[in-house]
């Protein structure tokens, strides 16, 4: 499931998986049998269709030896990348335990800029995460060469990561997305699209990613399409540029989607035509998950406050079927025009969490109390901080990625308890370097 992003000066960009558009109600959904140990092993090979048993290996091998009952296949050590703006202790991609692997981890892109004193480019380096703080290095890029500054969604299979790319001086500008798959490292091209097309946002499709969908806007027009691995596309939505950005949700199935735009929440198969309008709370919703299997989450300003020229979001229950919608948090008094409200949220450790965004990177994770306010988990961070986006659950416990000023100059990855107790650093960051500019769960 692909992260709400929070960038400076902006409302925060809300979006979620866009799904199969061949799949069809009697697909699963998209997992993957993984290789089980037969006795403890340091090694352990990527995502598969088939089970299989790995060898024992020592802690000092440098291959991984994965057996079937007909064939021998032997997994080469992938490289680890070592740089002083780079943190020490990670460990190659072919050492993954995929069958630990769950909406519990993190796929985290970090940038070893120094962004403190006089700028240096640094490498960047893109590392999946464990709970524990485990970090394994799936690819890199080198300092001086282009990289990519967002982790846009991890496919449901666990199998790819989107990225993208902001443009570069020419002859590199231009906006990419492009996937990596997690076990071998290797990048795929998805789209390219000219620099004046000033925004281009992806997912992957559900429920086993096999498809991305892609919304673009060049100031003029708005789309929004599933980009299919195989065959012609299926245009989901294509408008005149407006305000109200086009947001979507796919259907868990693989057969609908969600979108919410100017024309208000509505229901559309995977080829884009009407199933059903969907009851719409305010302006400027965006839908941002499923809650249950037929209610989304959506994040819209109540008209009264549109009028006044707040762009307070409160967050609703909207039912798939066009029933009324519910909401989960309320709107308080006294907004000013730069409090965004609440644009998501998540369950963890028996609460609901709220993600909370403001003005100039300013934003909280808090806990939604009786009466629909959130109040701030107290978290004493190592660091100051300017602000706090929630990444993923961990069963009690909550990822963090947090950063210290408006422009997210340098950011971090951490896990918090819900009492504020700060856990760890899962991904340790050089001192003075940018970080982790950008993160999300599965």
């Amino acid at each position: 499931m692909r992260r709400i992003l929070i960038p400076a000066m902006a409302l925060a960009l809300a979006a979620a998986a866009c799904g199969d558009d061949t799949v069809l109600s009697s697909e699963t959904d998209g997992t993957t049998a993984t290789t089980a140990a037969a006795t403890t092993a340091t090694t352990a090979t990527g995502p598969t269709s088939s089970t299989t048993t790995v060898a024992p290996t020592s802690s000092t091998s440098t291959s991984s030896t994965t057996t079937t009952s007909t064939t021998t296949t032997t997994v080469p050590a992938a490289p680890v990348t070592t740089h002083p703006s780079l943190p020490s202790g990670a460990q190659g991609r072919h050492l993954i335990p995929w069958a630990d692997v769950d909406d519990a981890w993190v796929l985290a892109l970090y940038v070893g800029d120094e962004v403190a004193g006089t700028y240096t480019d640094g490498p960047t380096a893109l590392y999946l995460v464990s709970p524990a703080g485990a970090y394994y290095e799936i690819t890199s890029w080198p300092a001086g060469g282009r990289e990519p500054y967002v982790v846009l969604d991890w496919s449901p299979d666990g199998e790819r990561a989107l990225i993208f790319y902001y443009p570069d001086p020419p002859p590199d500008d231009d906006r990419v997305l492009a996937t990596v798959d997690l076990a071998t490292g290797v990048e795929t091209t998805v789209a390219v699209y000219p620099e004046t097309t000033w925004n281009v946002d992806g997912a992957f499709t559900e429920p086993t990613g096999t498809n991305v969908v892609i919304g673009t806007d060049d100031g003029t027009t708005e789309h929004l399409e599933v980009h299919r691995s195989g065959g012609a596309n299926a245009v989901l939505v294509d408008r005149p540029s407006a305000m109200e950005a086009i947001h979507w949700l796919y259907g868990q199935t693989g057969t609908s989607v969600v979108v919410s735009d100017t024309d208000g929440i509505r229901l559309l198969d995977n080829h884009g035509a009407l199933i059903r309008t969907l009851d719409t709370p305010g302006m400027d919703c965006r839908v941002t998950r499923w809650w249950s299997a037929h209610e989304v989450l959506a994040a819209c300003v109540p008209p009264a406050e549109w009028a006044a020229g707040n762009w307070y979001h409160q967050v609703w229950l909207v039912p798939d079927d066009g029933s009324a919608a519910t909401p989960m948090t309320a709107v308080p008094g006294g907004i000013i025009v730069v409090d965004f409200g609440f644009l998501d949220a998540r369950r963890a450790g028996g609460e609901t969490l709220l993600q909370w965004v403001g003005d100039c990177s300013a934003s909280s994770v808090e806990i939604l109390q009786p009466d629909g306010t959130g109040a701030a988990i107290p978290t004493s961070y190592p660091v100051v901080v300017g602000g706090v986006e929630m990444i993923t659950p961990q069963g009690s416990r909550l990822a963090v990625r947090y950063w210290d000023d408006c422009g997210q100059t340098q950011s971090w990855l951490g896990q918090i308890e819900l009492d504020g107790t700060f856990v760890r650093e899962l991904l340790p960051k050089v001192a003075d370097v940018a970080g982790i500019v950008s993160a999300v769960g599965m």
